[in-house]
């Protein structure tokens, strides 16, 4: 097996773990900030826990965002801030050099699963967020 699949898997795993015993058992709408393998491989994961009304991607390429979309049949967000705002879950999975998630746009309560493989920053969310 690819070492880069047992990554991406282990990774979605273990976020997996974390919403499993944080977040809200109700929770119907997840965010996806990022449409690479870590992508796929969190929704797969995250799927196989809740049942989402509704799933939302961003990525700051937005052909991108809306490729995956299209393959899993799920939302393409314009911006961020619309894929997070209200969500239950939210998944940063991003090679972002600067944060992508903005503390004033997430609910209270939502659970966030932050990754990030910036080698600039391990840059994926503002300092707010880190705090609460």
């Amino acid at each position: 097996m690819d070492g880069n699949v047992i990554t991406d898997k282990r990774t979605a795993a273990a976020s997996a773990v974390a919403t499993k015993l944080l977040a809200n058992e109700d929770s119907k709408v997840l965010a996806i900030l990022g449409c690479g393998h870590q992508a796929r491989s969190h929704l797969e994961a995250m799927s196989l826990l809740y049942n989402f009304t509704e799933v939302r991607v961003w990525s700051k390429t937005k052909s991108h965002a809306d490729s995956f979309a299209e393959e899993f049949k799920v939302r393409s967000c314009e911006t961020a801030e619309e894929a997070v705002r209200d969500a239950d879950i939210i998944c940063t999975v991003t090679m972002a050099p600067t944060p992508v998630l903005h503390g004033d746009w997430v609910k209270p309560g939502a659970h966030i699963n932050g990754w990030s493989n910036s080698p600039i920053t391990k840059a994926y969310v503002y300092i707010e967020l880190a705090c609460i």
